[in-house]
């Protein structure tokens, strides 16, 4: 209490005020990391929701396609057919075009097993945009030797999260699981700020 705290002498009223602070610093921390922890609940939970709605509308012409693509490789499957003659035959059942199409169709809709929506996390980059900067610079994280990857992806977040550049090109890419690679490099093999960030 006040009163007690009067008493003590100066040194001692020192060190406690300090005690003080230092916990309910610590049990704001606390209090703003669950309220993080909350918010990526909610990003998680609306990438997944957008991901099942893409699925559910793309599942249509994705059935269309592996039918056509399933009658096609029938044909190669045909003991009759002799193999000089398939590809002929293939392509008399469909067109050599239209079968590259679906192929590119499939190739586009279809997900990998690994996916966890991770394009429609990348989607939310303007809702993680508006409070990581914040987050890094005013909290200091520490790991154990297990999580040093993602302190050393956290670390470099906080220093060139103020900087206008689209490419991390020289950020730390342990932390890029097989399954975000996709995602975090475009095809010019630059690191993309956006899938980076989420990543």
């Amino acid at each position: 209490s006040v009163f007690n705290i009067a008493r003590m002498s100066p040194q001692k009223r020192m060190a406690v005020l300090v005690a003080f602070v230092l916990a309910w610093e610590t049990l704001a921390l606390d209090d703003a990391l669950d309220v993080l922890d909350a918010m990526l609940a909610v990003i998680i939970r609306d990438a997944r929701k957008i991901g099942q709605k893409k699925r559910l509308r793309s599942l249509k012409d994705l059935d269309k396609s592996a039918l056509a693509l399933a009658s096609a490789c029938s044909y190669l499957l045909k003991e009759e057919t002799p193999d000089e003659s398939i590809r002929a035959e293939v392509f008399s059942y469909i067109p050599r075009q239209k079968l590259a199409e679906i192929i590119t169709l499939v190739r586009e809709i279809a997900r990998p097993s690994d996916d966890n929506f991770h394009e429609e996390m990348v989607e939310q980059y303007g809702r993680v945009r508006r409070f990581l900067p914040h987050l890094l610079n005013t909290v200091k994280f520490s790991s154990a030797p297990a999580g040093v990857t993602t302190l050393n992806a956290c670390d470099y977040l906080s220093r060139e999260f103020s900087s206008r550049r689209q490419f991390f090109d020289d950020a730390p890419t342990e932390i890029i699981s097989r399954s975000w690679k996709r995602l975090v490099i475009n095809k010019e093999k630059h690191i993309t700020r956006r899938g980076y960030t989420l990543c």
